[in-house]
């Protein structure tokens, strides 16, 4: 199966392998990847059914943290650090901030509280450090 977009082919097998660890630092932020999109996908599941809000925004960070992980917004990689280094800012400080809101507006008694303030932790972690470290330098 390949997919064409902007005439570019992209094949299956080169998604799943960008989906796949790096190694050196680039597996520290991948774990970090992996945790954020597991606690998001758990915080969903652990959602009220009387709530959908709080489920469609640990769905958006579920996302985010792929769309993050197969690093095809990251500047250093397309050599252009204008729109897309803005929209990768973005996207991870919405992997930090969205757990935040989803901890503010769910219920006192939701199951998914603790795996999103989890969540959000690891979010700020990944947010600053990967600012710091790749997006500055």
């Amino acid at each position: 199966m390949v997919i064409y977009l902007a005439q570019t082919s992209i094949s299956f097998d080169q998604i799943i392998a960008a989906l796949g660890p790096r190694s050196g630092i680039d597996l520290v932020w991948d774990i970090m990847l992996y945790l954020i999109f597991f606690l998001a996908f758990i915080s969903m599941l652990r959602g009220s059914d009387k709530q959908v809000l709080p489920t469609i925004l640990m769905a958006i960070v579920a996302g985010s943290a792929v769309i993050a992980k197969l690093n095809i917004l990251n500047p250093k990689a397309s050599g252009n650090v204008g729109s897309e280094g803005v929209l990768l800012l973005i996207i991870n400080a919405s992997m930090f901030f969205l757990p935040l809101i989803v901890v503010g507006i769910a219920d006192k008694k939701s199951k998914a509280r603790p795996t999103a303030i989890i969540g959000a932790v690891i979010g700020a972690v990944y947010f600053f450090g990967f600012w710091f470290v790749v997006m500055r330098g």
